[in-house]
């Protein structure tokens, strides 16, 4: 087996959920304050306030105060509230991601705790439809 088919096989992705959950849950239990850094493309935020432009640059959030308070994990996602801007044009949205899509989990210092190296492959209408279309024959399309 390839490397990178040992980093999106379904085994090591579990694993790798387990092994995040199983910190930031340790982290919020314990009190202790914390960073992820996740790519922008893989962050949804409610009310979507279009702050990040480039999909591929990555965030660093802080996990402290009102987060913190308001940080859970519910059906392998992580989310929280936040609020960006300052002063009187503070706009609060929740913030949630796959847990499996945090790609460093960091102090406050900037001290690395974790990094995850799983990479979650999921199935999608292209994969599907280009089996279709190399398998014309077999379906009478």
């Amino acid at each position: 087996m390839k490397p990178d088919q040992i980093i999106s096989s379904t085994n090591f992705v579990q694993n790798y959920k387990t092994l995040i959950s199983s910190i930031v849950t340790d982290f919020i239990n314990s009190d202790y304050n914390f960073a992820i850094i996740i790519k922008a493309k893989d962050l949804t935020l409610t009310p979507d306030l279009e702050l990040f432009k480039n999909p591929k640059e990555y965030v660093r959030f802080d996990i402290l105060n009102y987060s913190f308070e308001t940080a859970e994990i519910v059906e392998n996602k992580f989310s929280f509230r936040a609020g960006f801007g300052q002063g009187a044009n503070v706009q609060e949205s929740e913030v949630s991601m796959k847990l499996i899509d945090i790609f460093q989990i960091i102090t406050l210092d900037s001290q690395p705790l974790f990094q995850n190296f799983a990479e979650e492959i999921e199935e999608d209408l292209d994969r599907k439809n280009l089996f279709l279309s190399k398998n014309k024959g077999l379906f009478g399309k």
